[in-house]
């Protein structure tokens, strides 16, 4: 089983000190080390969701502070903070910078973006985005667009694989009528017919533009980028319509799970090509409405603990199952699975597919590496005043639009 604790680190701050510089240059760059340190421990929550990060340097005498953050809250402190340094140039910046014409909104234009750790392909991947999902664009370099997903999460992908708008372009977009993928597997034609060219694959998830529904069989959609296709009616559902018909229930849950067994196992990977054990999670309660953030640790964050002892008798359909590690009085989760009920659980094994396993030594299909890492088991289902299950109705834009 791979951790899955990613090597993503987003929360940073480098110093770089010149040794010629001056004593009292190097006192005021300690105490400033001192207090980016201070700034984040206040205002930065989560690394992965939060991007800190902020460089020291001095240029023949001068002191300059860049760099960039996510954080408002943190930005304006630093801002004030400066005021005690005179002998500092502030220029760090806030990302991304909402107006009405920078085109900081994204839509993913593949059917599974790539999002990695660093700005290469063959750098970590860390997560991934389906056809039709916003990003926020957070920085544009040499090819890579840095982006802010809609569970916050922050990566790059390949600049191609996003379509950018002004706000009102990204509005437009939003508000047309679309249609979801409910396939795992399918694709889109030029024309109307298995044997006309096909535009691309498609897979469940998938968000499309409707043009036109007027077919017979088929419906004309749209890309982002303004490509038109065909694609089978019985692939899809009208998007508000499946909205509306959302139920999140641990039978729904364990039903569309079940049809991820064999499905492999990639590490960042979080749609029916392939998917980690978070990626996993997330993905079944996203398509029965539910939001949970995108890494197993997070995931542990939320939910209402129901076990930490090793009383399965007490798990549900549709609880999750932690794994991990304990160190002294801190808990490292790097595993996560879908309680079947009692001690059968449903997991993204990386020991290659998505599959069924036991806590209970006594069946055929128990999990012995799973039993020594068990940590605890959360409820995320019918728990009233809890957010991770305030936003059941989904709404992928709204968290853009209004900023």
């Amino acid at each position: 089983m791979f951790f899955e604790l990613r090597n993503t680190v987003l929360v940073t701050f480098v110093i770089y000190m010149n040794i010629q510089c001056s004593n009292h240059n190097k006192t005021v760059m300690n105490k400033l080390e001192v207090t980016i340190e201070e700034v984040k421990k206040l205002h930065i929550n989560d690394s992965k969701n939060e991007l800190y990060e902020l460089v020291i340097d001095e240029d023949q005498d001068i002191i300059n502070l860049t760099g960039v953050t996510t954080s408002k809250n943190a930005f304006l402190d630093i801002k004030e903070r400066l005021k005690n340094f005179i002998e500092v140039n502030n220029f760090v910046n806030l990302v991304p910078e909402f107006n009405s014409t920078n085109r900081i909104y994204g839509v993913c234009n593949v059917s599974v973006g790539n999002i990695r750790a660093i700005p290469d392909h063959s750098a970590e991947l860390s997560s991934q985005i389906l056809l039709g999902h916003p990003v926020l664009i957070l920085m544009n370099e040499d090819g890579w667009l840095r982006v802010q997903t809609g569970d916050n999460y922050i990566g790059w992908i390949n600049k191609e694989s996003i379509i950018s708008m002004d706000r009102a372009e990204f509005k437009e977009w939003t508000l047309n009528p679309k249609v979801i993928i409910t396939n795992p597997f399918c694709f889109s034609y030029k024309e109307i017919g298995v044997d006309s060219p096909v535009i691309s694959n498609l897979t469940a998830g998938n968000i499309l533009k409707l043009s036109s529904s007027s077919l017979d069989k088929h419906h004309e959609i749209e890309y982002p980028d303004g490509r038109k296709a065909m694609v089978l009616k019985e692939n899809t559902r009208d998007f508000e319509e499946w909205k509306s018909s959302l139920d999140l229930n641990g039978t729904n849950i364990i039903q569309l799970a079940n049809q991820f067994i064999g499905i492999p196992y990639l590490w960042g990977g979080s749609t029916y090509k392939g998917v980690d054990c978070s990626g996993f999670t997330q993905f079944i309660y996203f398509f029965n409405g539910g939001r949970l953030p995108r890494d197993a640790s997070q995931q542990f964050r939320k939910g209402v603990f129901i076990d930490s002892i090793g009383n399965f008798s007490a798990m549900e359909k549709g609880d999750l199952i932690f794994f991990g590690r304990r160190e002294k009085d801190k808990i490292k989760i790097n595993h996560v699975g879908i309680s079947l009920g009692q001690s059968k659980f449903i997991h993204a094994s990386g020991e290659g597919m998505v599959k069924v396993n036991s806590l209970d030594s006594t069946k055929p299909d128990f999990s012995l590496k799973e039993y020594k890492k068990y940590i605890a088991a959360k409820r995320y289902l019918n728990i009233r005043n809890h957010n991770v299950n305030d936003s059941v109705d989904i709404n992928f834009f709204k968290n853009f639009i209004y900023e």
